[in-house]
């Protein structure tokens, strides 16, 4: 599942082209993660997460190092996101929080 922050339409148009990738090279999906994940242990936690970091390999058997997300969106669109992505975080940490003021400017 994506990110909760993700645009939802880009982050489906991108999952559906993985599937889609999967399907066309008769890929073999993992098992599934029957488990409660926040009860997981991080050793556990991380195979899985290594398994999803392999579905979204780029392909090497056709010689294209495009991912299913880069295919499904424009080098433009990538980009804009990219740079919208830095903007906002540069934004978002530009800012003191109410916690920050309260924890560390009595101590300083």
């Amino acid at each position: 599942m994506p990110d909760p922050s993700a645009n939802p339409y880009l982050a489906l148009a991108v999952q559906l082209a993985a599937g889609l990738d999967g399907i066309e090279r008769k890929l073999t999906p993992p098992d599934p993660v029957n488990k409660n994940i926040f009860t997981m242990s991080f050793a556990s936690g991380a195979s899985t997460a290594s398994t999803s970091c392999r579905a979204t390999a780029p392909r090497r058997s056709s010689g294209s190092k495009r991912t299913p997300s880069s295919a499904t969106l424009s080098a433009a669109h990538l980009r804009a996101l990219l740079e919208r992505s830095v903007e906002e975080w540069q934004e978002y940490i530009g800012q003191v929080s109410e916690w920050e003021l309260n924890r560390y400017l009595g101590q300083y």
